[in-house]
């Protein structure tokens, strides 16, 4: 089912910063499919080797039986939209379901997939993508991560290491099904443009011109996944990862699109603390990816009854009242200071020992 599209209907960057001191603090995603991968019960680790923006759309029904799930949706319509989404997100506790989570070291490879030019064109968008996840980490906000703990007691490592990028001019169109997707990753890997890591995460990043047909801009800005990498130089299949446990074989990969393909849907601000490059809206929904494969990687560990992994409680808010948020240098919202650069990024949400939780920063 795709996103209808409404009238565009102006909220204020403000009141939307001012959200997040309602009582009801966070924003719904799209529930999960019924399809889930459940895990056999071994441990994850143990797998071997400033302007003030229109919000345009709606709130996504769900996807149809079957459907993966995707996270990190797009911005609802209205203010009424904005605050019956909020109701929901805390409506649910937030619950465990026996799966593992990532406690193992994580590093986080980039695929630049589509017309950013190289590296040399796309030096600044790509500096910041590469500043923001070596100090991600070392953040209060992904400190939060540790409070989701699987049926061992352990909880996603707080290491994040950027483990360098790639770029792909298009090689498999710009129209990507979810398996093109994960297989542009598969591609650079037998290329030798990035390492096979069975701990590592790979980001593709489409440009502006790149559409991910699964509903990129209608349905979510994002979306995390796990795919099987054959081991013979086999063809390629992402989907035969949809009903499988934990493997050796398994490879943790996501999308994110450049925002300015979707207008100001998955954007807060045209232009972000660090500039009028894309890479500042891109960061946030980068966390958020991240956030969610550590804690919940094969869909079976955190997730409330609603189907809403830890982030997607909190879409669109970004910390605890308009006083959370500051003017950065050059006069865009941030709300987090990263090795002496500034961001915007979406909360997380801070699980409870009842599972209730909140919306948080740090």
């Amino acid at each position: 089912a795709a996103l209808s599209l409404a009238l565009p209907l102006a909220l204020p960057l403000a009141l939307a910063l001012a959200l997040a001191a309602a009582p009801s603090p966070a924003h719904a995603c799209r529930p999960r499919s019924g399809v889930a991968v459940h895990h056999t019960g071994r441990a994850l680790g143990e797998v071997s080797s400033p302007t003030d923006p229109d919000l345009i759309g709606t709130p996504w029904a769900g996807p149809p039986p079957g459907v993966a799930e995707r996270t990190s949706s797009v911005r609802p319509a209205g203010f009424a939209s904005l605050l019956a989404m909020a109701a929901e997100g805390t409506a649910h506790p937030m619950q465990y379901h026996g799966g593992g989570v990532l406690a193992h070291p994580i590093t986080v490879y980039y695929l630049w997939y589509g017309a950013w030019g190289g590296a040399s064109d796309n030096a600044a968008t790509a500096a910041i993508v590469q500043h923001f996840t070596a100090h991600l980490g070392a953040s209060p906000w992904y400190g939060l991560t540790a409070g989701y703990r699987d049926g061992r007691g352990r909880a996603p490592s707080r290491t994040v290491r950027y483990g360098g990028a790639a770029y792909d001019a298009g090689s498999r169109g710009k129209t990507l099904t979810d398996d093109a997707i994960a297989g542009a990753v598969v591609d650079a890997v037998r290329r030798g443009d990035l390492p096979d890591d069975p701990e590592g995460v790979y980001m593709v990043l489409g440009s502006a011109d790149i559409d991910a047909s699964s509903g990129f801009c209608t349905a979510y800005c994002g979306f995390h996944k796990v795919f099987t990498i054959p081991a013979d130089g086999s063809p390629f299949n992402a989907s035969a990862i949809s009903s499988k446990a934990p493997a050796p074989s398994h490879r943790f990969f996501g999308f994110v699109g450049d925002p300015a393909r979707c207008g100001e849907l998955c954007r807060m601000q045209a232009a972000g603390p660090n500039g009028p490059s894309p890479a500042d809206a891109m960061v946030s929904i980068i966390a958020h990816e991240l956030a969610e494969t550590v804690t919940d990687p094969y869909a079976d560990a955190w997730f409330d009854a609603k189907g809403l992994e830890g982030p997607d409680k909190c879409l669109w808010l970004f910390g605890e009242g308009q006083g959370r948020t500051y003017r950065a240098p050059n006069g865009a919202r941030a709300n987090m200071g990263l090795g002496g650069q500034h961001y915007l990024v979406q909360a997380n949400w801070a699980v409870s020992p009842d599972g209730v939780g909140r919306c948080a920063i740090d």
